[in-house]
């Protein structure tokens, strides 16, 4: 019965973008299969009644969600943009961690409890580069100089950072392969543009 009802509101959801043209058309009917995909995974967790079926649940509500803030970002451009979508990839990684240490946590086994330390720290990690991706995004706004110091600041505050006196070559080979010459890009070094400077300086 719960999934006839989301699919006859479903219907009325989507006939009603009709009117509507361009991004504003395209965000209407993210929101109308969203919330067509929220209504059976909540009938769906509530009929199964176990952690993994109400994790889906979550993670159902979690990608809907997504959806929608995406097709928001499409009224932006250029940097704004960037930044709005991995502001997007960060929420859902961040709901879908949280979930997942939830559904552990609830779980019966005599090991649960490691098995939710290990979660945790698991999501943790997963939020922490999430949010590191979105540091390192908002520092395309910047060129030169800036921009070197943002990716520097923004390795340094997620623990991306090492010692660049112990950066050598073979530490940029794995970053990034390169031409003869060629200088990488502060984002693409260990420590960003001093480690390369400081490496060749010996210090």
């Amino acid at each position: 019965m719960a999934i006839k009802n989301a699919d006859a509101q479903s219907k009325v959801d989507k006939d009603a973008c009709a009117s509507r043209t361009g991004n504003a058309k395209d965000i209407c009917l993210a929101e109308a299969n969203g919330k067509e995909k929220v209504a059976k995974a909540d009938a769906e967790a509530a009929y199964k009644n176990t952690p993994k079926a109400r994790e889906d649940m979550r993670d159902t509500r979690a990608e809907a969600t997504y959806s929608v803030a995406k097709e928001k970002c499409d009224d932006l451009s250029g940097n704004s943009k960037d930044v709005c979508v991995k502001v997007a990839d960060a929420a859902l990684v961040k709901a879908k961690a949280d979930a997942k240490v939830d559904r552990v946590a609830a779980d019966a086994n005599k090991d649960a409890a490691t098995k939710q330390a290990d979660a945790a720290k698991e999501a943790n990690a997963d939020k922490r580069n999430a949010d590191y991706k979105v540091a390192i995004e908002k520092c395309d706004a910047f060129a030169g100089a800036a921009k070197d110091s943002c990716v520097t600041n923004a390795k340094a505050q997620f623990g991306k950072s090492c010692n660049p006196h112990e950066v050598s070559l073979a530490d940029l080979s794995r970053d990034r392969v390169l031409r003869p010459g060629e200088i990488p890009p502060a984002e693409f070094l260990p420590c960003g543009r001093l480690a390369l400077t400081q490496s060749f300086r010996g210090g």
